[in-house]
Formats: C-alpha cells, structure tokens, sequence
C-alpha cells in the first residue's frame, strides 16, 4: 500500500492512498461473489444467474460496497503508519475502483495541533484564605427572613425603600390607552390590586418602583416610565409611556422573629444549629470558588504560554456551539431575536473568541495528560455518561448509544483526561520548582 502526507494547510494534512491491484480484485470479488449468492433477477434461481447480468444490474451498488470496503481499510492503515492524530474528516475523494488496477484515493484531515508545551510543572497559584465572617452568616439568615417576610398595612404612612404599595394602575403612550401596543402582555397596560415594592432591583419597572417612594395611602400619582432599546416589546422600545398609580395601600415588610416555628421551617432546632449549616455551607461554597479560581489561573497561564493555530473544522464547530449557548441565554433572559441579530457580530465574535480559548486549552490539556501517562478506564467513562444522562433526564444506555452513533464517546473520554490532567496541574502548584 502506498501512502503519502502531505500538509494543506494549518492543523490540516492530506493523505493519499494507492491500493495494489491484488486487494482491489479480491475486494471486488467478494462483493460480487455476495451478491451472485443473493441477488434475485428474474429467471434465474438465486445464486445461478451469470456473473455478467450481476454485474451489469447491480453495478452501482457493487461499486459502493467496495468503496466502502477499500477506503476505511486504507484510511485506518495510513493513519496509524503515520501516527496520524485526526480530529475531523474534511473531504474525501473515491473514485470508482476497477478490476486490474489499482485504487488511489485522498482523505483530507484536520489534525491535533502541533505545538510546544510550555513548562507546565512551573505554574505557581497562591492559595487564598477562606474565611466565613459572623457578619456572612447574618446576611444569610437575613435574606432567609426577607424571604419569609409579610407585609402589614401602614394606614397614614409615607411610603419608604422597601415598603410594598398596593395600586391600580392604567398606562398611555402619546395619550393612547397601552392595551393594544402590548399584545400578551398586558400586565404593562394595566393593573389592579397591584404591589410593588418599593425597591428597583426587585421590581417590574425599576422606575416606578423609585418614583412611588413617598406616597401615600388614596394618593394618585403620574410615573413616567421609560424603555430601553433593546425592551421584550418592540412597540415600546426606546418609548416613554405615562402610568396614572392610584394608591390603595402602604405596606411595611415584617420579618419573621428567629421562634421555634421560623427555625423548623428552615429544618434546624436552634438558632445556633442554624448558623452553623450556614457556616458549612457558605464554607464549602468558598472552597469551591477558590478552587475555581485556582484552574482559572492555571488555565489562563497555560493558555497565554502556548502558541497554536488550532484546526479551523473544530473552531467552526465550537463557535457555531457557542453562538448557540449565547443565544438561548439572551432569549431565556428575555432579550428580543431582533436585538439578538442586530447584536450578531457582537455576539459572533465573543463566541469566537471563547471557542478559541477553550479549544487551545483542551488541546493543551490533553498533549499533558499524554506527556504525563493519564489513564481512563472504562468504568470511568460508563460512570461520567451515567452522570451526563442522569443531568440530561436520559436514560443512560440510550446515552452511550448517541453518543457512540454520532462519534463522540471518545470525546467522553479526552474530557476526563483533560480535567485529571487540571487536577493534577492543581495539586502540584504548591510544590517547589523542580520538586517530583
């Protein structure tokens, strides 16, 4: 068998194959044999028709069959002659194979980058102390008590940050009632038996929720409210619209006293049981900031070391993936699909830019969990896709399933080699330079 390499660009190479006459007729006379011992042509018994009816009538499915008997052989034989790393197939040339000759045909390839580690073993990232005050446990029991806060009506009184007023309100835009501008969404046009509290990270509209400050119970009031460009409603966006709120109630938040009753309904017995699952939790949380913050660096280093030009297939796949990600986080926020395409080229380049970066980084990885000897065994790969399938709501046989048709359980796999890989970078910054 022939084979040759030659690079087509970066990150890309192009093998050439030639295979001898001898495999080329064998391939053909198996396939055909097959199909003289199967094939149905009307007045002959299967089996006894001419080679040449079955030739003739089955040509371009021999063809095909052989191709695909002759080409993966090929392909798997020059890639591992080569030591080839492929990471996607990008174009093939198949000729039809002919008895006598031999088979020449071309697999275009990205690659596994080729690139320098950096010194890895010299990454340096300082432990910072975790610590969890008195006064962050309070801020939590706090926001459990705002949680379960009421509101008591507050006759007479002015209204003040964080106070709940109760309100009709009916909204116009130049004058016109808003009803027919909002379509399903209503609850902007009007409203009755309203609250809102009197607090702008809290409320629908920030600008009424700053602008009821101060009033009081049967007062009327005019609040402009404006929207920005990018606003869910397109009618309204970059529009002022005026709400007429007339007020019916003032309420004032009651937080819930630290009793038996509060306690249980947090699962805890006393106040200082509860403070101390705080304590622990908050603690952990920490810990798994810091821990996060420690690969962070690590990657960050490691990427800024390493210089790369990456396989232009996977930057396209990564990016399209990320572009995707972006988008349905910015629908799930509420942000329009016109704003999303005005914002495309914004959108595209931070996808870009990101799908770079993790590509570089996972490439890195995995040239160090080779350097390094990083075994997965396969318990460990059938564990991670149980776990996969478990958070997708999968069952995990039908995972392993998909994943093995669409070719990517070996991806399953490098990931798990990647992240022991950061783990061991992880555990090894603290020793000194040079240490084993």
């Amino acid at each position: 068998m022939n084979i040759q390499v030659e690079a087509v660009g970066p990150a890309r190479k192009q093998i050439s194959v030639e295979i001898p006459v001898d495999e080329v007729n064998r391939a053909i006379h198996e396939v055909v044999g097959g199909y003289t011992r199967y094939a149905r042509i009307p007045g002959f018994r299967p089996g006894k028709a001419p080679l040449h009816l079955v030739k003739n009538r089955f040509r371009k499915e021999i063809t095909k069959d052989v191709k695909e008997h002759l080409i993966p052989r090929g392909y798997q034989a020059a890639i591992k002659q080569e030591k080839i790393e492929t990471v996607r197939v990008i174009e093939v040339t198949e000729p039809d194979p002919e008895e006598g000759k031999p088979y020449a045909f071309t697999v275009t390839v990205d690659v596994f980058p080729e690139f320098e580690l950096p010194n890895y073993k010299a990454i340096r990232v300082e432990d910072q102390p975790v610590v969890v005050t008195e006064e962050s446990i309070d801020e939590v029991v706090d926001r459990m008590r705002d949680r379960m806060a009421d509101y008591e009506d507050a006759p007479g009184r002015a209204a003040e940050k964080s106070d709940r007023v109760i309100i009709n309100y009916s909204a116009t835009l130049d004058g016109q009632p808003l009803d027919a501008l909002v379509a399903e969404h209503t609850i902007l046009a009007k409203g009755e038996s309203f609250g809102v509290v009197l607090d702008p990270d809290y409320a629908m509209l920030p600008e009424l929720a700053t602008e009821l400050i101060g009033v009081t119970e049967g007062q009327t009031k005019e609040v402009p409210v404006s929207f920005n460009e990018q606003f869910v409603v397109p009618a309204l966006a970059g529009k002022t619209a005026q709400y007429r709120c007339e007020i019916l109630k003032v309420q004032v938040k009651k937080l819930p006293e630290l009793t038996a009753e509060f306690l249980k309904t947090m699962g805890a017995d006393s106040v200082e049981a509860l403070r101390e699952r705080i304590r622990v939790d908050l603690g952990r949380m920490k810990e798994d900031q810091e821990r996060r913050r420690v690969q962070d660096e690590i990657c960050r280093q490691l990427i800024e070391q390493t210089a790369m030009v990456l396989p232009q297939s996977e930057v396209q796949r990564q990016t399209a993936d990320e572009v995707y990600d972006l988008v349905q986080y910015n629908t799930s926020r509420g942000l329009d699909r016109q704003v999303i395409e005005e914002n495309k080229d914004q959108i595209f380049s931070a996808a870009a830019k990101s799908a770079e970066d993790k590509l570089k980084l996972r490439y890195i990885l995995l040239k160090i969990a080779q350097a390094e000897q990083v075994a997965v065994s396969d318990a460990e790969v059938e564990a991670h896709i149980r776990v996969m399938a478990q958070r997708a709501r999968k069952d995990a046989t039908k995972l392993k399933a998909e994943l093995t048709s669409n070719n990517r359980l070996d991806d399953v796999r490098e990931d798990l080699m990647a992240g022991k890989a950061l783990k061991a970078l992880e555990e090894a910054r603290k020793q000194p330079a040079g240490a084993a």
